[in-house]
């Protein structure tokens, strides 16, 4: 079975790898069997990009910081590069605040979301708190200037 996150998920409750509803993500379960150790400050890391290529070869084991470079700093071009990364869902897309107007990049998949949900896109936390502050303003009857 395929998660939400597009990774593969086996219900195996008394494996080491399994989350207190009883399922796991396989390939930490694959790592696991094979004998090798996951620390508290590492995730496993798909070299193809493939979330369902579960093989060992297929995995790296690094630290939560230097994944992050991977998926969001720069070292993401050199991810993106290497394979179907996160399905394309991981791509950055170009975006205009509906705010200030400033051009900003933000993950497709989380732009997609805003979308479904009807929710204006804005670039930050300061543009976010505006808008924040401008439902609630209307919500009380106030004027709100754009």
């Amino acid at each position: 079975m395929i998660n939400a996150n597009g990774y593969v998920i086996l219900y195996r409750p008394r494996h080491a790898a399994a989350f207190k509803n009883g399922w796991a993500l396989e390939h930490r379960m694959n790592w696991l069997d094979a004998g090798l150790d996951i620390p508290a400050d590492h995730v496993l890391h798909h070299l193809n990009g493939d979330k369902t290529d579960n093989r060992i070869e297929n995995l790296e084991c690094i630290s939560r910081a230097v994944h992050s470079l991977y998926h969001y700093g720069p070292l993401r071009e050199h991810v993106r590069v290497s394979g179907a990364w996160n399905r394309g869902m991981g791509a950055f897309v170009q975006l205009v605040c509906a705010l200030c107007g400033n051009a900003f990049q933000r993950l497709r998949r989380e732009a997609d979301r805003q979308a479904r949900l009807g929710r204006k896109t804005v670039c930050g936390r300061q543009c976010h708190s505006a808008h924040m502050n401008a439902i609630q303003r209307r919500a009380r009857g106030e004027a709100v200037s754009q």
